[in-house]
């Protein structure tokens, strides 16, 4: 089974429509099984869902599923006072084009001959991230995939049931010098050690891909933007 995933970065305000018609473009040419994005999709106007438009041709062909990002809500930790819930628009859009915004929800399907579990959990700075709800519905006897925005997931001892977690917010520092990494400091409790990647759990694996926009400076240096395939063998 392959698959591409990615996140957004809020950025689409400055790159519009037509850099969000070249990713479906990318993820078109690929054919993928699935589809799964991991948030980020705004930022600013909550209208700014419109230019995500061209991914109607892609939910609409492909199995897609989608998690929301911390862009969604301001940057905001739940309870702070600029925390704002704009995801009203993304999810009207997302389910008119087909595409399945997981909150604390699993869906059992089936690509060809396998099946797969798709996880997802709302972004962590919502606090409202429960994978206690998630377990509980999930099949045991199929590969368990988990997607969440923030990687710190992989902090909640419940996350060690999925044989794969997909996870961005990072990206990858954004800007990144040679023999020294990232600049800005991750916005994460697990730090610079995981800025992007795959690395080994002790059940699974994690996946942090490094995104394909900006946040703060409209710019990436030492750091191409990604638009992650995954083959997995089911």
């Amino acid at each position: 089974m392959t698959f591409p995933w990615t996140r957004h970065s809020g950025k689409v305000a400055y790159k519009k429509s037509g850099f969000v018609r070249k990713v479906a473009n990318k993820i078109d040419e690929e054919a993928p099984d699935l589809v799964l994005l991991t948030g980020d999709f705004i930022l600013g106007r909550e209208s700014n869902a419109l230019y995500l438009s061209p991914l109607k041709d892609i939910g609409q062909k492909y199995p897609t599923f989608a998690v929301t990002g911390n862009h969604e809500f301001d940057l905001a930790f739940a309870g702070d006072l600029d925390y704002k819930d704009k995801t009203a628009t993304l999810r009207k859009l997302f389910n008119q084009w087909e595409i399945s915004i997981l909150d604390n929800q699993t869906k059992k399907i089936t690509l060809g001959e396998g099946t797969i579990n798709i996880a997802g959990v709302p972004d962590l700075w919502t606090n409202k991230a429960n994978l206690d709800v998630i377990n509980n519905f999930i099949d045991p006897r199929y590969p368990k995939i988990l997607l969440s925005h923030n990687p710190d997931i992989i902090l909640d001892k419940e996350s060690e049931n999925f044989d794969l977690i997909l996870s961005g917010h990072t990206h990858n520092g954004q800007i990144r010098l040679p023999f020294i990494g990232n600049i800005p400091s991750m916005p994460t409790k697990l730090g610079r050690a995981f800025s992007a990647g795959l690395f080994k759990l002790k059940n699974g694996y994690l996946y942090i891909t490094a995104g394909l926009g900006e946040t703060g400076p409209r710019a990436r240096l030492f750091n191409r933007p990604e638009l992650t395939v995954l083959k997995i063998n089911l």
